[in-house]
């Protein structure tokens, strides 16, 4: 494999890497927004925070792709 291959390799490695973190952050808070929904209705503002962050995180996983 010659060096610009493997650097390639490398960058699409580390892209599929990204996404999956992403996919896992998303999930994470995922599950913490249906916790923070469920044990705490009238926390509002984190539940927005919440909702927020995810928006935003699919967003970047969308723009990644």
């Amino acid at each position: 494999m010659n060096q610009k291959t493997f650097k390639l390799y490398k960058q699409k490695q580390e892209m599929k890497e990204a996404q999956i973190d992403l996919q896992k952050n998303i999930k994470d808070l995922e599950i913490e927004l249906e916790y923070v929904e469920i044990r705490r209705p009238h926390d509002l503002k984190y539940i927005r925070q919440l909702e927020s962050k995810i928006d935003e995180l699919y967003e970047k996983l969308e723009d990644e792709k």
